[in-house]
């Protein structure tokens, strides 16, 4: 590692939502298994992304975490931790500032159980109940930060083509303002995997440029 020389602080905010890829999972790695030394927290797309908006950042991300559900566990889920201090500790969060921006990174965790549904009656079911949890979690954002911008991200693993759909219906049922829905860089499309295929920092720096360019777009910054 390095030091990182101190900058002058910022204004702006961005608050990031997510599982393993916004926590930088195996991103260093092409192997399997999780080892420390291969998981770069500030080599993922979010944190890449502040740095070129010149923006504070605040991570909420833990690995396996669903917005709804996933196949290994159901105890909290990333929309928890908008008011929980963390996945083990659920004393009441409370931020002393409100990010202009908000970003979303949730759902691959969501994709493999619905995948896994028994019937067509059982998926449609599931999907509504993703449905659901995600427009919540838009109107709770909303309304604890007010005015903030909303990006709900998708794809880095490659599951836009089951959860892109449900999101979109999701922001139309939550009816919230200043919310936006972006595609970003799929490793399939790199060809390169990191631990127990997970997306590498090549794919999170291609993430960041993206992000980085609709922020601007939206933010004016």
């Amino acid at each position: 590692g390095y030091f990182v020389e101190n900058r002058e602080y910022s204004e702006r905010l961005i608050e990031f939502f997510g599982d393993s890829i916004t926590a930088g999972y195996g991103n260093r790695s092409t192997g399997n298994g999780f080892y420390t030394k291969d998981q770069d927290g500030l080599a993922t797309y979010a944190v890449l992304a502040a740095q070129k908006l010149d923006a504070e950042i605040s991570v909420v991300a833990a690995s396996g975490k669903a917005i709804n559900m996933n196949i290994w566990e159901a105890d909290l889920k990333i929309p928890d931790l908008l008011n929980y201090t963390t996945f083990t500790n659920t004393a009441l969060y409370v931020t002393a500032r409100i990010p202009q921006v908000v970003v979303i990174n949730g759902g691959a965790n969501d994709a493999p159980y619905i995948n896994q549904a028994t019937d067509s009656t059982d998926r449609k079911a599931r999907e509504d109940a993703f449905v659901e949890a995600y427009a919540q979690f838009l109107q709770a954002i909303a309304e604890k930060y007010e005015g903030t911008t909303i990006l709900c991200c998708t794809d880095m693993m490659g599951e836009g083509s089951v959860i892109q759909p449900l999101i979109q219906e999701a922001i139309s049922r939550a009816a919230v303002e200043n919310v936006h829905l972006l595609t970003l860089p799929s490793m399939y499309q790199d060809g390169e995997f990191g631990a127990d295929g997970h997306p590498t920092v090549v794919t999170h720096q291609k993430a960041a440029n993206i992000l980085e360019e609709k922020i601007r777009q939206i933010m004016g910054w």
